[in-house]
């Protein structure tokens, strides 16, 4: 798709996500037990993401009525295509749940097997970050770009942990370890879009994590790679949509945090 077209494109999901944002903050002091489904242990789906992603498909269909969609919540059948929009209406549910700020919408456009688009909408804080093919990154209209420190010692990195009890967790627990007395600082927020968003603007310098969905990544990845950052999953693939693990940062950093994980 042409810039010009992706740029006129952004700024129509940009309205639409605006929207279904407001509709989730106004939700979230209404959350009650009775809303809450549980579908694993320490993981929840509430009746907003439900109804968040049916306004975001019925919004986004109407801009590509060509486009096929891959979601989280399943309100419409997820089919991959040459043109397909990957959605997460809630990124962060159990933050929300619990009035923690920090949530978020994560909408991506992929053209063939690349995205073409990414929109990080940080709802509390009412930020949008976005980015489309080679027109650099953005938050609230100004350009942002990754932080160039390059040594692990002055790094703060953000990670996220599996809900599911059940995955394997001895080597996620080693590489935190092993990263505590390398970097400056850990963080977990909760939101791997937000995790994304902020790395893309230089509010964190690296992000890793395992065992996450197209959705989760999709559109943060793209606004990290436009604000000139490395992404990749822990085998140094570029197919990081797909590879269940994901590592963004300056292209120096990303070596070094690279080689930690796998020395683990």
């Amino acid at each position: 798709m042409e810039s010009l077209k992706l740029e006129s494109l952004i700024q129509q999901c940009l309205e639409l996500i605006q929207t279904v944002g407001l509709f989730i903050r106004e939700q979230q002091e209404r959350v009650v037990s009775d809303d809450i489904i549980t579908k694993q242990q320490n993981s929840f789906v509430t009746f907003v993401d439900k109804e968040a992603e049916v306004r975001l498909i019925k919004g986004l269909r109407q801009l590509l009525p060509e486009a096929t969609f891959i979601t989280e919540e399943d309100t419409v059948e997820n089919e991959d295509s040459e043109l397909a929009w990957i959605v997460d209406p809630l990124d962060g549910t159990t933050n929300f749940l619990y009035g923690i700020p920090i949530y978020s919408i994560s909408v991506a456009l992929k053209v063939g097997d690349k995205i073409a688009l990414g929109i990080v909408h940080a709802i509390h804080q009412n930020e949008f970050f976005y980015a489309w093919d080679k027109a650099g990154a953005f938050l609230n209209k100004k350009p942002i770009v990754v932080n160039r420190r390059p040594a692990l010692i002055d790094a703060v990195v953000g990670t996220g942990f599996p809900y599911d009890k059940n995955k394997r967790m001895e080597e996620p627990y080693r590489i935190l370890a092993t990263l505590l007395a390398k970097v400056r600082g850990l963080r977990r927020l909760g939101s791997a879009a937000m995790d994304l968003a902020y790395v893309a603007s230089g509010r964190l310098d690296a992000y890793y994590e395992f065992n996450l969905n197209a959705w989760d990544v999709a559109a943060g990845g793209k606004i990290v790679q436009e604000a000139q950052g490395k992404v990749s999953d822990f085998a140094d693939s570029p197919e990081w949509i797909w590879g269940k693990s994901i590592l963004a940062a300056n292209p120096e950093l990303h070596g070094h945090l690279l080689e930690v994980i796998r020395s683990v």
